[in-house]
């Protein structure tokens, strides 16, 4: 059975949420296990959440303990650092790396970076089944992205996993507008680390293994601290997007042309004196 929850938005100041940490009093209603979430004034679908079988997480489980956690900070989201790793594809950085590109992890870590992506497939089907409606609109969004730059064909171009990390309020400014988040969080010997959207008084919370979906880049949204109460205790999120900026991006043999050619303009313009120029 999936409960159904419907929710009005309280609409309280961007400017009051940015920038710190989920308190209880950000929130009414706890949600746990199967359910969906509607804005109960627009009938729009928040949040689809659902449970899943500990031998399927564990498929994922083994990919996180396989990964080596550094601090990252995200730009354009939560200003405070985490114990991040991302995957999949990253889009050109212009005077830095100014063409599209496989993220470290796949060189660096192979076989924990293809259990990932394979977890795509499921993170895809997933939005498909529960949402098969939105789906076909976010579909459409992400094939605007060449294939060579959506992780198995999937809707998704990008990733990250944390690794039991507390988030400031923030939105994901990075990707489409409207699209889904899908978010898978396994959790053991862990207290709090509720994912809490403020606009609608609601706080997701996580009893065992559990997939959900949401707009990351339009619902303002964080995650409470996190006690170990276990000393190897965690709280693993493995998140899954799809990167606006990716839309830029050319075939694959189109952005090695783009090395080529961009290396050797920066090779000629630091040999020269200059320094080098911003791409677009």
């Amino acid at each position: 059975m999936v409960d159904r929850y419907e929710v009005s938005k309280c609409d309280p100041s961007r400017d009051t949420l940015f920038g710190r940490l989920p308190e209880p009093g950000d929130y009414d209603a706890v949600v746990s296990g199967d359910a969906d979430v509607f804005d109960k004034d627009t009938g729009k679908h928040l949040v689809c959440m659902r449970r899943l079988e500990p031998t399927k997480a564990a498929f994922l489980l083994d990919a996180c303990r396989r990964l080596k956690f550094g601090n990252l900070q995200r730009l354009g989201a939560q200003k405070m650092a985490s114990r991040s790793v991302v995957f999949g594809y990253s889009p050109r950085v212009p005077l830095r790396r100014n063409y599209c590109s496989t993220c470290a992890l796949s060189r660096e870590n192979p076989e924990a970076n293809e259990r990932l992506c394979k977890w795509a497939l499921i993170s895809d089907k997933f939005v498909k089944e529960n949402a098969p409606d939105f789906y076909a609109w976010h579909r459409g969004i992400a094939e605007q992205v060449k294939p060579d730059w959506r992780i198995h064909d999937t809707i998704f171009t990008s990733g990250y996993v944390n690794n039991t990390c507390a988030l400031t309020y923030h939105i994901d400014a990075s990707e489409f507008a409207g699209t889904w988040n899908v978010v898978t969080v396994i959790k053991r010997g862990a207290r709090g680390g509720l994912t809490v959207l403020p606009e609608y008084r609601v706080a997701l919370d996580f009893k065992g293994p559990t997939m959900y979906a949401f707009s990351a880049p339009d619902l303002v949204h964080g995650v409470t601290e996190i006690e170990q109460v276990d000393e190897d205790g965690y709280r693993f999120s493995v998140i899954f997007y799809t990167m606006e900026q990716m839309a830029k991006c050319g075939t694959r043999e189109e952005e090695l042309e783009r090395i080529r050619e961009w290396s050797t303009n920066a090779e000629k313009r630091y040999i020269s004196g200059g320094a080098p120029e911003e791409d677009a």
